[in-house]
């Protein structure tokens, strides 16, 4: 399995994009999907789905530039 810091450098060599980018649009990712727990257990359904949307758009930022 590749670790994320492989992948990051990958993603530079090969598509050009900022390693730095590549890792703070990950660590939102995370950040959300722990929110995205948090709120699940305590019952903020609409928080929950904001959340969800925040971390949907990391991963559509990290696709993008990895196009």
């Amino acid at each position: 399995m590749i670790g994320f810091g492989e992948f990051a450098r990958e993603l530079r060599e090969f598509a050009g994009v900022d390693a730095g980018r590549v890792s703070m649009l990950a660590m939102a990712f995370i950040g959300f999907r722990v929110l995205h727990g948090i709120f699940s257990l305590t019952g903020t359904h609409a928080l929950r789905r904001l959340v969800w949307l925040g971390g949907f758009a990391c991963v559509a930022a990290l696709m993008v530039l990895a196009a």
